[in-house]
């Protein structure tokens, strides 16, 4: 697949042939794209200062060029936040550029964490419905259950509650979905959010990858 260079995550999320008719109406996502502007180092427009500072605490002008290595969201109900892990997960996934920092034969992984299966189910039809866009569709090479390959060499692998399937594994990125409701169900394999990203962190180590939770709190944007 090429794309125009350089291919941000808004970029993408407004491209009709990438990330755009999975979301649908864009107008509707405008602070979802202020919040993955802050999280990936991207100008953030003045009319969203005050948004910026309200979420954060922190003067846009001053947020990290590089963007944040760790993020956690705090969402309100029906904020769309699975869908935006999607998007997240496809774009480390085939347009952040990782396949070029594994060695020859190395997998890496983009693995998004639910507390149970249904959940994962959720977060994986999503995904799975973002490669359904035109320039994406021949990226998959490989079906499973629980994710894809891609023709990158790259997995996607969505997870109910369990990290240790992938502890021998280079994580490109984390994506942990409803954090605060792991351990709150039998099928959890983790006790608490904590643990889990605790647990996580040294298989992004490698390639410094990106580790975003997303969770329901009082704060949302």
């Amino acid at each position: 697949m090429t794309v125009p260079q350089p291919m941000t995550i808004i970029n993408a999320v407004q491209d009709a042939n990438l990330f755009g008719p999975f979301l649908g109406d864009l107008s509707t996502w405008r602070h979802w794209f202020v919040a993955l502007s802050a999280l990936y180092g991207l100008p953030v427009h003045p009319s969203h200062a005050k948004l910026v500072r309200d979420c954060t605490g922190r003067d846009r002008k001053r947020l990290p060029r590089g963007g944040f290595s760790t993020a956690l969201f705090l969402t309100g109900r029906r904020s769309g936040k699975s869908r935006i892990a999607a998007i997240i997960g496809a774009f480390e996934s085939v347009l952040a550029g990782h396949g070029a920092k594994l060695a020859k034969g190395e997998k890496g992984l983009v693995v998004v964490c639910a507390p149970t299966k249904q959940q994962a189910r959720v977060v994986r039809n999503y995904i799975r419905a973002v490669f359904d866009a035109p320039m994406l569709k021949a990226e998959v090479v490989g079906e499973t259950a629980e994710g894809f390959d891609l023709a990158n060499g790259v997995g996607i692998v969505v997870l109910a509650g369990d990290w240790r399937t992938v502890r021998n594994f280079t994580l490109l990125a984390a994506i942990v979905d409803e954090a605060a409701f792991f351990g709150l169900d039998e099928e959890s394999k983790v006790k608490n959010d904590t643990e889990l990203i605790r647990a996580l962190r040294p298989g992004l180590a490698t390639v410094q990858g990106r580790l975003v939770a997303i969770k329901i709190g009082r704060a949302h944007v």
